[in-house]
């Protein structure tokens, strides 16, 4: 009787592995954009106001991110020293600080793009499956499966067209973004939750050179109204 319990979840094993590797990037992809809310919900978003509380070393940094899909990304950082505040807008980008004193710098026209990729909040599938040509994205691939935090995932590698990559781990049994590795660091999604039907991550842990940074997320506003926004007579929004 052991041998053949033992037999049954081996073979229960075999055929959820066959399972995974049966997947396609289409389906993949199909799955993402339907458990996201879906091509219409995603559509009606056409600003995304994030208020969160970000902890380092054991300190709280109140955040405000504001993204209009593809066009402004907006982050504003409150720590004990100061402020912090990085925007792309277009082509260009800007960080503006009054640690020790205030001060503004223009970032590179790579970083800035960087930004704008990330206002995309619905990430590089959907970008991919929907948008087609008019996506950032220029191939994705499947790189086998693993385990993130006991999740069973997908992990796609994924090229930008301008050759950057990166790789996007997908939970397969919500086919919800869990990780993304890049060069500059790891980052985790956690808790996803419906805002105006689509769905939002309210945990991120972001892990670089620098350490570990985890932002809860107290509150989504999608469409609200956003004010113009200017760092010293720059245009951020």
């Amino acid at each position: 009787m052991k041998y053949v319990k033992c037999l049954s979840v081996w073979s229960l094993f075999i055929l959820a592995n066959i399972h995974l590797q049966a997947q396609t990037i289409d389906d993949i992809c199909a799955k993402n954009v339907e458990s996201l809310g879906g091509k219409e919900a995603v559509e009606k978003v056409k600003s995304l106001k994030i208020t969160q509380v970000g902890t380092s070393q054991g300190k709280n940094m109140p955040m405000t991110t504001i993204m209009i899909p593809g066009k402004v990304y907006y982050q504003k950082v409150r720590t004990s020293m100061g402020i912090l505040i990085t925007c792309a807008n277009g082509n260009e980008g800007w960080t503006y600080t009054t640690m020790p004193m205030p001060k503004t710098n223009t970032l590179p026209v790579n970083t800035a793009k960087s930004l704008l990729i990330d206002s995309k909040f619905y990430g590089p599938i959907y970008d991919y499956y929907v948008n087609g040509d008019e996506s950032d994205v220029k191939e994705i691939s499947i790189d086998g499966h693993l385990t993130i935090d006991r999740e069973d995932c997908y992990k796609l590698n994924i090229t930008y067209k301008s050759g950057y990559k990166i790789s996007v781990y997908v939970s397969s049994l919500d086919n919800m973004i869990r990780k993304t590795e890049t060069p500059a660091g790891i980052i985790k999604f956690k808790n996803y939750k419906k805002t105006s039907g689509v769905m939002i991550p309210r945990y991120v842990e972001i892990t670089n050179i620098n350490g570990t940074i985890t932002a809860t997320v107290s509150k989504v506003s999608i469409n609200s109204n956003i004010t113009y926004i200017f760092i010293r007579g720059i245009n951020c929004i």
